[in-house]
């Protein structure tokens, strides 16, 4: 006793556009959770932007042990 129905079908446009949603959607929440773990321990302990280190001054630091890597390891050779 089948009975066949009319039934539409779904455009695929729809589907597209469903499919494209959901995938920005499980994307902003990875790039939130990321942004959370990098800089959740600012909001944890209270601390401001006020008490880090200006910028400047750390990539000073990092430069100064570069050029004191590479002028040991030009010695070597």
């Amino acid at each position: 006793m089948l009975r066949r129905f009319a039934v539409p079908e779904i455009p695929l446009d729809a589907v597209e556009h469903f499919q494209c949603g959901f995938s920005q959607f499980v994307l902003s929440i990875f790039i939130v959770e990321f942004h959370w773990q990098a800089f959740g321990d600012l909001i944890k302990y209270d601390q401001t932007h006020r008490d880090m280190e200006p910028i400047q001054q750390v990539f000073d630091f990092w430069v100064e042990i570069e050029l004191q890597a590479a002028q040991g390891v030009a010695a070597i050779k």
